[in-house]
């Protein structure tokens, strides 16, 4: 189970973002790619229970960096998924 930081657990409760959600993204994502930071890794789901939308995380070893819906993702999604 990943750790949030004070940055990820801010953003989330701002955005009413369930930490199951989160966890959930991390434990079987539509899909991954590194982050442009090293050391880092996105990880994207779409959320059923907010039509669709694409919650991404990032992760840094054990712990959140951030969560939140991405806009531009559906864009950006590989299409073998």
């Amino acid at each position: 189970m990943a750790i949030l930081s004070d940055h990820a657990a801010t953003r989330i409760a701002e955005q009413g973002i369930p930490k199951a959600w989160v966890d959930a993204t991390l434990a079987q994502p539509d899909w991954s790619e590194p982050d442009p930071i090293p050391g880092r890794t996105r990880y994207y789901r779409a959320i059923v229970e907010r039509g669709n939308r694409v919650l991404r995380v990032v992760l840094e070893g054990h712990i959140v960096i951030t969560a939140h819906f991405d806009r531009d993702a559906r864009r950006r999604r590989p299409s073998h998924v």
